[in-house]
C-alpha cells in the first residue's frame, strides 16, 4: 500500500542540501508562537507555566549565535551533524541556546504533541532537525494536517503522505485533516481513500476532508462504523451512506457544499449517531422533498442555504439555533416539542415561516434578520396567550431592520416583553436585500400609541447605518426615555455611498439634537459616529 522508502524530497520540493540553516531557527520560532497562543487559551496553571518557558525563548538567538561563530552555511547539515551541533555549547549555538532546546524537550510529551497539532504535517516532520531527541517525535504525533497546497507537485504530496503513514509508529490518530487542491487529472482519489482507511483503522477521532480538486472522493464504508470518530467535517463532495452505520462517539457533523442523495440524512443516520450534539449544514444539495432531523442529544443546529420545502426538527435539548434559509419559495419549518433549553437563536429567513415565537420565546440571545422574519414574529406575538410572557429571559437582541413602520412596532413589542433585556443592536439593512418590493405585500399595522414601559436593565444600545428617519428617531427617543440604567448609546451613520441622497449636514444637526434629548438615565452617554469621505477616519460627538 505504502512505499518503503522515505524520500528526502518529502520534506521539501528542493533537495534538503539546499535548505537554509535558518530554518532551524524558524522551526523554533513557530513552536514558540504556537505555544504562546495555547497559553492564552489554557485554563491549567501548570500548562500555563510550561508555556511561559517556551514563550520566553528569544527569537533569533540560534541564528545569531551560529552566524557569529561562522557556521551559517548555504547547505543544511545532516541529521547526525545537526544533533551534534545542538548538543554542543559555547562554540556553536552557545550555552543559552542549548538550554533553550533542553527546556522545550523537557516539556511533557502531551504538551509537545498539542503544540505540534497546530502545525502542518510538513513542518511537524521538519522538527526532526531540531535535536537528536526530536528525530522520532514526529512519528508518534497523533495529529496531522496534510495540505497539498504546500507542495509544488501533487506527486510529491502523494509520496509525502504515503511515507508519513508508512513510517509512523502505529499509534492511534486523534486528528487528521486532508486538504486536496489540484488539477482534475493529477489527483488519485483511490489513494486518498486509502489514507482515510488508514486513519479509521488507527481510531481517528477528528476527520476533516476538504475537496478542491473537482473529483469526487469515495469515502470508505469503514468510516461509517468508526466507533472512535467524534468529529467529521466534509467540504465539496458527495456523501453516500452505506446500509451499515454505527457512530456511537460522533458528536459533530459539519457538511459544506455536500451533495446528499434522497434519504441520506434520515432517521437511520440519527439513530446510528446517538451522541450527536452539533449538526451544521452549509450550502448542501439535498434532493429529498423533506429534511427530518431527529436527535435527542442535539444541542447546536446550523442550517444555511437552500433546503427542501419541508423541515421537521425533533431536538428537545437544543441550545443554539442558526437558520439562514435562502430559498426563493416558502419553507415550512416545524419544531416538535417545546425548546425550553434554547438560549441562542439566529434567524435569517428570506421566506415566510410560521410559529417562530414558539421557537425563540425562551432564548437569552436573539438575532433576527430580514423584514419577513420580523413580521412573522409580529403575527405570533399577537396570538400569544396573556398568561405567557415571551422573551422573559432575553438579555441580548440584534435585529437587521429596514426601519419600516411594521418593524419599529415589532421591536417595540419585543422590548415591552423583554423585562431582562441588557443590550440591543439594530442594523439598518436598507439596500441589502433585493426583495424590498415584497415589503408592500406585508400587512400594515397602524401605530395608535407607544406602549408605556420601563427598560430597567438596558445598558447598551447600538444602531448601525443610521439615516435619521422618523422611525429611527422614534426608537432612539424610546430608548432614551425608558432605559433608566442606560450607560451607552452608540450610533453609527450610514457609510459613504449608502446615503448619497441624504444631506450630511442634516445628519449632523440630527446628531446635535440627540445629544440634547432628555434621558431617563443620569449616566447615559451618547456616541454619534460618522465615516469621513473616501477614507476610514472616524469622527464623533460625545455626550
Amino acid at each position: 500500500m505504502f512505499p518503503i522508502s522515505f524520500e528526502k524530497n518529502s520534506f521539501n520540493d528542493k533537495d534538503p542540501k539546499t535548505i537554509q540553516f535558518a530554518e532551524f531557527d524558524a522551526a523554533l520560532f513557530q513552536l514558540r508562537k504556537i505555544a504562546s497562543d495555547i497559553q492564552k487559551q489554557s485554563s491549567s496553571q501548570n500548562l500555563s507555566l510550561e508555556m511561559n518557558r517556551i514563550s520566553a525563548l528569544p527569537f533569533g538567538g540560534i541564528y545569531k549565535n551560529t552566524h557569529s561563530a561562522g557556521l551559517l552555511q548555504s547547505t543544511a547539515p545532516s541529521l547526525g551533524q545537526t544533533s551534534s551541533i545542538v548538543e554542543q555549547t559555547g562554540s556553536t549555538f552557545g550555552e543559552n541556546s542549548s538550554l533553550e532546546m533542553n527546556r522545550i524537550s523537557a516539556l511533557p510529551m502531551p504538551i509537545i504533541y498539542h503544540i505540534l497539532s497546530f502545525l502542518p504535517a510538513k513542518e511537524v516532520v521538519r522538527t526532526c532537525f531540531l535535536s537528536k531527541g526530536w528525530i522520532n517525535i514526529w512519528s508518534s504525533v497523533p495529529s496531522f494536517h496534510f495540505n497539498s497546497r504546500l507542495f509544488r507537485y501533487m506527486k510529491t504530496f502523494n509520496k509525502f503522505v504515503d511515507s508519513i503513514l508508512f513510517l509512523r509508529d502505529g499509534s492511534d490518530m486523534q486528528n487528521v485533516s486532508l486538504s486536496i487542491v489540484g488539477s482534475y487529472d493529477n489527483v488519485d482519489v483511490s489513494r486518498i481513500k486509502e489514507w482515510i482507511t488508514y486513519a479509521v483503522r488507527h481510531n481517528v477521532q477528528v476527520l476533516d476532508i476538504k475537496n478542491c480538486c473537482g473529483k469526487n472522493i469515495q469515502l470508505t464504508p469503514h468510516l461509517f462504523t468508526c466507533e472512535s470518530l467524534r468529529e467529521f467535517k466534509l467540504f465539496n463532495n458527495s456523501l453516500s451512506l452505506p446500509l451499515r452505520i454505527w457512530l456511537p462517539s460522533l458528536k459533530v457533523v459539519h457538511l459544506i457544499s455536500v451533495s446528499l442523495k434522497d434519504g441520506q440524512l434520515d432517521e437511520a443516520f440519527f439513530l446510528a449517531s446517538p451522541s450527536l450534539e452539533t449538526l451544521i449544514l452549509e450550502n448542501c444539495n439535498i434532493t429529498s422533498g423533506i429534511l427530518t432531523i431527529s436527535a435527542s442529544q442535539l444541542k447546536n443546529l446550523n442550517l444555511k442555504g437552500n433546503f427542501p420545502s419541508s423541515i421537521v426538527v425533533s431536538a428537545l435539548n437544543l441550545i443554539s439555533l442558526k437558520l439562514d434559509i435562502t430559498n426563493s419559495v416558502p419553507v415550512n419549518i416545524v419544531f416538535n416539542g417545546n425548546l425550553k433549553l434554547l438560549s441562542d437563536a439566529n434567524l435569517d429567513l428570506k421566506v415566510d415561516s410560521t410559529h417562530l415565537i414558539s421557537i425563540v420565546k425562551n432564548v437569552r440571545y436573539l438575532t433576527v434578520y430580514y423584514v419577513r422574519s420580523a413580521v412573522e414574529l409580529q403575527k405570533d406575538l399577537a396570538t400569544q396567550k396573556c398568561s405567557e410572557t415571551p422573551f422573559s429571559n432575553l438579555k441580548w437582541l440584534k435585529i437587521g431592520t429596514l426601519f419600516s413602520k411594521d418593524e419599529v412596532i415589532l421591536i417595540n413589542h419585543i422590548l415591552m416583553h423583554s423585562t431582562e433585556i441588557e443590550s440591543v443592536f439594530l442594523v439598518n439593512d436598507v439596500g441589502k436585500f433585493d426583495g424590498l418590493k415584497n415589503i408592500a405585500q406585508v400587512e400594515q399595522y397602524e401605530v395608535k400609541e407607544w406602549y408605556k414601559y420601563k427598560l430597567s436593565h438596558l445598558k447598551l444600545v447600538e444602531i448601525e447605518g443610521f439615516r435619521g428617519s422618523e422611525n429611527e428617531m422614534e426608537l432612539v427617543n424610546l430608548f432614551l426615555e425608558n432605559a433608566i440604567v442606560l450607560e451607552k448609546m452608540i450610533i453609527f451613520l450610514c457609510k459613504f455611498g449608502e446615503c448619497s441622497s441624504i444631506d450630511e449636514l442634516e445628519l449632523m444637526k440630527v446628531g446635535r439634537k440627540l445629544l440634547t434629548q432628555p434621558r431617563a438615565s443620569l449616566t447615559a452617554g451618547i456616541m454619534y459616529w460618522r465615516m469621513a469621505f473616501f477614507n476610514s477616519t472616524l469622527s464623533c460627538f460625545l455626550s
